[in-house]
């Protein structure tokens, strides 16, 4: 379990950030401290995260990243998400540049 700070610092995601997703369900803590409120996330939910930053860079809503994520979805469930909202080919004429395309695939594919 890692602290929401060590959290932070090893997502490079601001604790700020951390906690407004948890208060909107988008991603909660594996533990909540009951006596201090303290929140603890798992090296497994940097996956997660690393979804939701990539989908929130092509600019989809937290209200559309928590449909697209809602339960585990598979690579082809994420692709086919991705594709219906317009952002077909990451890698292709779609105004991305080459960086930021394999940044986004990279979040979402192979996290």
């Amino acid at each position: 379990m890692l602290k929401i700070g060590d959290f932070s610092r090893l997502s490079q995601v601001s604790v700020k950030t951390l906690r407004y997703y948890d208060e909107v369900g988008l991603l909660k803590p594996t533990q909540v401290d009951q006596v201090s409120g303290y929140r603890y996330y798992s090296v497994a939910q940097l996956r997660q995260l690393h979804r939701i930053l990539a989908l929130r860079d092509l600019g989809f809503s937290l209200e559309q990243i928590a449909h697209v994520l809602d339960g585990e979805p598979s690579i082809e469930a994420l692709k086919s998400s991705v594709e219906c909202c317009g952002y077909v080919g990451l890698n292709s004429s779609s105004g991305l540049s080459k960086n930021r395309s394999t940044w986004i695939e990279s979040r979402l594919f192979f996290s």
